[in-house]
């Protein structure tokens, strides 16, 4: 039981995973063509993708995910900046 429970939880975190990058993928190209929708996408899932939170400081890992966590931060910032300005020059006469 505990076999096939392991099983599962691997398998879903392949298509979990394989989900994510897709999604990245997807929100990048209509963020550069300048759709709000990809902006969207990319502002959501910047934040979940690393966990550096479950490594502890001293290992390796831990200074890899950080950097990565926070130049998705930078980009986060960006992307909040990019949808508020295209509602603001929607809303513009």
């Amino acid at each position: 039981m505990i076999r096939v429970v392991l099983y599962l939880r691997a398998h879903l975190m392949k298509h979990l995973v394989m989900v994510t990058i897709i999604m990245r993928e997807v929100g990048s190209f209509l963020f550069v063509f300048g759709s709000s929708l990809g902006a969207y996408i990319l502002a959501i899932l910047t934040p979940i993708t690393y966990d550096f939170y479950n490594y502890d400081a001293d290992q390796k890992k831990f200074d890899v995910l950080f950097v990565k966590f926070t130049q998705g931060l930078q980009l986060f910032g960006a992307l909040q900046f990019f949808i508020d300005m295209k509602n603001s020059m929607a809303r513009s006469p």
